[in-house]
């Protein structure tokens, strides 16, 4: 595939328009991998830490810009340090995932049930202009997703609610998820803004992910992404759910 209209890192994605559909290609459970901590891993650090590791699955949410209130965002940073710092991590250790990680499984879901899933509701409040409400809007996301599946990555479903992507993915060998989040959010700002009229930051600059330890993740965010929309109380027409099936994958 070649496009030179709009470079982004690392691939470039063309202005024209894309296939109505994603392309169609079976998944099975063997072809996702899973974190293993006893594997080299890459960590850097933003204002947010991201952890990748090649060939392994990954849960990532990228939001607007204006998703979230700075004050509603302060407020939950300072409760989340204070409970890292009760459990004996310095929130401002560039490795306190790698710490927290460390913790007992059940700690670590501690974590995850009192920040991550209020961080994602907070998401799914609706603050901001919500542009992806918009049917033809939330289209550039999906082919913009869609592109390289198959090819630089492999796509195990995503749910585009008004303001937030939600997408479980893992890079191919060579291509790195930080890489793969920044080109998707650079190709859709460029589409959606000159759709819109508008110009300035479309999305947060950093997007948030997860590596998932084993299947039993894969299945428990596949869930979420189908429950997130029914949760937050919207209308079909206001979000754009994708669920490929995966042969081998036990599920609910």
């Amino acid at each position: 595939k070649t496009a030179p209209e709009v470079r982004t890192t690392g691939f470039s994605l063309a202005l024209s328009p894309v296939p109505d559909t994603l392309p169609e290609m079976p998944l099975r459970l063997e072809q996702f991998g899973f974190f293993d901590k006893n594997s080299g891993a890459t960590r850097t650090r933003r204002n947010l830490p991201h952890w990748e590791q090649s060939g392994v699955c990954a849960f990532v949410t990228f939001r607007m810009a204006d998703a979230l209130p700075q004050g509603v965002i302060h407020a939950w940073v300072t409760e989340r340090d204070g409970w890292l710092r009760a459990q004996g991590i310095d929130p401002a250790d560039q490795n306190w995932r790698a710490a927290l990680d460390a913790l007992p499984e059940e700690t670590v879901n501690e974590f995850h049930r009192t920040f991550t899933r209020r961080m994602h509701g907070l998401l799914d409040a609706g603050h901001g202009s919500c542009f992806l409400r918009r049917k033809e809007l939330r289209r550039v996301v999906e082919d913009t997703l869609g592109y390289w599946q198959g090819e630089r990555c492999l796509l195990a479903g995503w749910v585009i609610m008004p303001n937030h992507v939600h997408v479980l993915v893992q890079p191919a060998p060579g291509h790195g998820l930080r890489e793969l989040c920044e080109s998707w959010k650079r190709y859709s700002a460029t589409r959606i803004n000159r759709m819109l009229s508008r110009s300035g930051q479309l999305w947060q600059a950093e997007s948030w992910d997860h590596l998932l330890r084993h299947a039993g993740y894969l299945a428990k965010y596949r869930r979420y992404l189908k429950r997130n929309p029914v949760k937050a109380r919207l209308p079909e027409t206001d979000y754009t759910l994708w669920l490929p099936e995966i042969e081998g994958l036990g599920e609910e």
